[in-house]
């Protein structure tokens, strides 16, 4: 017999029994409830190689003891707040399974968002061959590899200061054959930047949470995801702007487009600083849960 919060299991434990044992363990831990079934279903099918569907067609389906330990396993892990993405080494962006560890945030949908507008302001536009993207602070790749994907002609250049993030990054563009120049670099070593070339796109989801609000932050963020993406330096939400803001001036071509996501408290800020610095047609545009939290800006100074 297994046992289960009190209850006998038979030790031929099935997916429904499974799902049910993911919402008694962590009612305490995670709420609403749909996002505890929705981590359920996630971790079963990736332990189980089943989607969705599949997994609903075989709710009946017997987990082996490999499987049923392996589970187990998981939900510990979310007991102590860590997210599942970590614990089954992979996230959901733009259509795509990309590969994550400590060393890279997340990916969020609201960065799907910001991708989406690109894309957008792009296809009907028509592009210049090629069009070039770089991607300050590429962390996942997620930006720079869901931009390739959907924008085939661009030449697109990801930069991050951390190599650790950069080998993440550059599996995940091999996963899914998009081919993307990644570059180590430090956006506030502004003398080693000179050498990079105009681009057309700049696009950058830079760390903006100033650290007085770290506790603020929900456990699962605070305690795993890489305080360097996270927060900005000297407590001033704007500082990693500045730094985007004086090299996109320098090196986006005249009429070159500079797409930021930002702080949901700081984006008038951000467009505020934009504007001072000569760009023009400067946009602040809401995401899905009515937050300020993408701004797009029209380069008038650089010439090529």
């Amino acid at each position: 017999m297994i046992k289960m919060t009190g209850r006998s299991y038979a030790s031929s434990v099935n997916v429904n029994d499974v799902l049910l044992f993911f919402r008694e363990q962590l009612h305490d831990v995670i709420s609403p409830r749909e996002e505890i079934d929705a981590i359920a279903y996630l971790s079963l099918g990736h332990v189980l190689g089943l989607d969705k569907a599949g997994l609903f067609r075989e709710r009946s389906r017997p987990l082996s003891a490999a499987e049923w330990k392996r589970i187990r396993a998981i939900i510990s892990s979310l007991k102590k707040n860590k997210p599942v993405q970590y614990i089954l080494g992979r996230a959901h962006f733009y259509g795509m399974h990309l590969q994550v560890n400590k060393h890279v945030l997340i990916p969020r949908p609201e960065t799907e968002e910001l991708v989406q507008w690109i894309v957008s302001d792009m296809r009907p536009a028509g592009t210049p061959a090629p069009l070039r993207i770089l991607d300050i602070g590429t962390g996942s790749g997620c930006i720079a590899i869901a931009l390739k994907k959907n924008l085939p002609c661009a030449a697109v250049t990801a930069m991050d200061v951390s190599a650790r993030a950069l080998s993440v990054a550059r599996e995940n563009a091999r996963n899914e054959k998009q081919e993307i120049k990644f570059i180590r670099a430090d956006i506030l070593d502004s003398g080693n930047l000179i050498h990079f070339p105009k681009y057309h796109i700049i696009v950058s989801n830079p760390p903006y949470i100033p650290l007085s609000e770290k506790y603020k932050l929900l456990p699962n963020v605070r305690n795993y995801e890489p305080h360097t993406a996270l927060f900005t330096q000297n407590d001033n939400p704007l500082f990693f702007y500045r730094a985007i803001t004086s090299f996109a001036v320098i090196h986006l071509v005249k009429g070159g487009l500079l797409y930021l996501e930002c702080h949901r408290d700081h984006g008038s800020d951000v467009c505020a600083l934009l504007e001072r610095e000569g760009f023009h047609g400067v946009v602040l545009k809401k995401d899905l849960n009515g937050n300020d939290r993408m701004v797009k800006a029209v380069s008038a100074l650089s010439v090529e």
